[in-house]
């Protein structure tokens, strides 16, 4: 296999990797955008960079056209898969507190629930007291009388630096300021 066969394999992936490139600049640059009209826009901007590459690969290799059509088919049906599922899961994350709000309702005396129960339902205190427990139990972090430092499990941590540095390569520092946007850990 060479390095041309290598690089049309790659390619979709290469191509999602635009799209959630693309889709992170486009909600930088045009806050308040639709979800769903960003990721139609990120998925074209990923499209046109597949595109791109397939023909650039196409054109040094000495494939027949039926193998350059083959490629370009299952390497577009295979980018197309991979954007669905990315726009899914994107989708899914935006949906779940949404749902969650309309499950509370449904559930609550008589079906419906003023907004101030709704902020006791989604209490800062009490995210922040489970996030701990789970942080305490997972040894990432230890309770030393009234204080809290990091304990033996460093995994969260080095994930925490990794996404990071994930957020200011690619959104640029948003909260310059706080501890952690300014290098402390």
């Amino acid at each position: 296999m060479d390095g041309i066969e290598i690089g049309l394999i790659a390619l979709p992936v290469v191509a999602l990797a635009a799209n959630v490139l693309f889709h992170a600049s486009i909600c930088r640059v045009r806050a308040g955008i639709s979800p769903f009209r960003s990721t139609f826009l990120a998925f074209l901007g990923g499209f046109a960079v597949a595109l791109v590459l397939q023909i650039m690969l196409q054109r040094r290799s000495d494939f027949t056209t039926e193998e350059s059509v083959g490629y370009a088919l299952v390497n577009a049906l295979t980018y197309a898969s991979l954007s669905a599922g990315y726009f899914y899961f994107f989708s899914m994350i935006i949906a779940s507190l949404r749902l969650r709000v309309c499950r509370e309702i449904a559930h609550a005396p008589e079906r419906r629930l003023q907004l101030d129960d709704l902020r006791a339902l989604y209490a800062a205190e009490a995210i922040l007291q489970a996030r701990i427990v789970r942080l305490l139990r997972a040894g990432a972090l230890v309770r030393d009388g009234e204080d809290y430092r990091p304990g033996p499990n460093r995994a969260i941590l080095h994930m925490a630096r990794v996404m990071r540095f994930l957020k200011q390569l690619i959104l640029g520092r948003r909260e310059v300021g706080t501890r952690t946007e300014s290098g402390g850990d």
